[in-house]
């Protein structure tokens, strides 16, 4: 009992082990963590394309069956009252670093929230999102035959329209505006695993495109209303 105990030191090759199998097991859980983050963001975004498709279904109950204008003339002479976010920001704000607010839904989680405005380096932010609307969903201050108003309720096939998708920073008040898949990564971006870019459609229901993919027929037709010469939501 009243013998020393002796105490082991690791060596340094015990040491250098020890690390070496740490670093083994980091390197095999943070792909499947990173994995499980990226899917967490998909998820989460397209519960905020339903969240938007309810406000959007909303908006037309509560305005005579007209959808939300992509533009419009400004009514108090304020330039960003005229974009599409406006009558879609609905619920509460939040801020990043540098104090500019935004409604978090209309924000894709897979973004970083310090490039979720235009103009960051000014004092006067305009409200924008990171998801893209329909371009032809209507310019109410345009003459433009295939921007004209649309009714929700004259819509044909509604689960064959796309209304929002995961966009890029290309124009202010990101919309896309795509005749064929050939414009599909000028305006909308693949934020999420599989190459694929998270869509709203008319009718309520949200899911991944795969907008690389040349065999995915959603590409080729789910963005514009006129086909074979036929204008499926007039």
């Amino acid at each position: 009992m009243g013998g020393k105990r002796k105490l082991h030191w690791f060596s340094l090759i015990e040491l250098l082990i020890t690390i070496a199998i740490l670093a083994i097991l980091a390197g095999l859980l943070l792909p499947a963590l990173n994995s499980a983050r990226n899917k967490a963001h998909s998820i989460s975004c397209l519960g905020n394309l339903r969240q938007m498709g309810i406000a959007w279904v909303n908006y037309s109950l509560e305005n005579g069956d007209w959808t939300v204008y992509t533009y419009g003339a400004p009514w108090d002479g304020v330039l960003e009252v005229s974009h599409w976010p406006v009558p879609m920001e609905y619920g509460l704000r939040e801020k990043n670093s540098k104090g500019k607010m935004f409604s978090p839904v209309l924000r894709c989680p897979a973004v970083d929230p310090e490039t979720a405005f235009t103009n960051d380096n000014t004092t006067d932010p305009k409200l924008i999102s990171t998801y893209a609307y329909n371009y032809f969903f209507g310019n109410n201050a345009s003459t433009d035959p295939a921007q004209k108003m649309k009714r929700l309720v004259k819509a044909a096939q509604p689960g064959e329209f796309a209304i929002f998708a995961d966009g890029k920073p290309k124009d202010k008040p990101r919309v896309f505006k795509i005749q064929d898949r050939n414009n599909l990564t000028e305006y909308l971006s693949p934020h999420h695993p599989g190459v694929q870019s998270n869509h709203l459609f008319a009718d309520g229901h949200a899911l991944g495109i795969g907008i690389l993919s040349t065999s995915n027929q959603l590409c080729q037709l789910r963005y514009h209303f006129y086909r074979n010469s036929l204008n499926l939501w007039p």
